[in-house]
């Protein structure tokens, strides 16, 4: 079951978005999210958030060529390593670290799909667990920019709201 609660709040998240240095971005969000998972999830503006059971999607509201989708889930073990793309470790604004890999797929019109994977860390009711995130995108033009899906991976938590979320 998805609990909203309503908020109206600029979240000012910190973070190394692809880039060598610290970079701040700020993210209007619309709701937080409180998963059966226990995840919390900012909602962006623009986005909608379905529950899958195991999963909580998020969509833009206004489906678009270039559209990004987020999927997270709360996983018991980290995501199996693959030969499709090389792990990368990154360090948060909390400290914690996380792994990614972003895969590319060929596709029809709409150009080559990508897929970034993130996955770090956590408790959950005092056992390992992964926050894990999939963001998916279709470019006919150069690289997608995940920077959004990162900004929203570093603000969920689980078991709590994140401190990184200001009203």
């Amino acid at each position: 079951m998805i609990r909203s609660a309503l908020v109206a709040a600029v979240v000012g998240l910190s973070l190394l978005g692809g880039c060598k240095e610290t970079e701040v971005r700020y993210v209007m969000i619309s709701e937080i999210v409180e998963h059966s998972s226990q995840l919390h999830v900012p909602v962006p503006v623009g986005y909608a958030a379905r529950d899958l059971g195991d999963r909580l999607y998020l969509t833009e509201t206004a489906l678009k060529r270039g559209s990004v989708s987020l999927e997270f889930a709360v996983l018991d073990a980290a995501p199996a390593e693959t030969d499709a793309a090389e792990i990368e470790t990154r360090t948060l604004t909390s400290g914690d670290t996380a792994q990614s890999r972003v895969t590319k797929r060929d596709g029809g019109n709409g150009g080559p799909e990508y897929t970034l994977e993130v996955w770090r860390s956590a408790t959950r009711d005092g056992a390992p667990a992964w926050i894990y995130l999939a963001a998916h995108t279709q470019r006919q033009r150069g690289e997608p920019d995940f920077t959004l899906s990162w900004a929203v991976f570093e603000a969920t938590d689980l078991g709590r709201t994140s401190a990184l979320i200001t009203e």
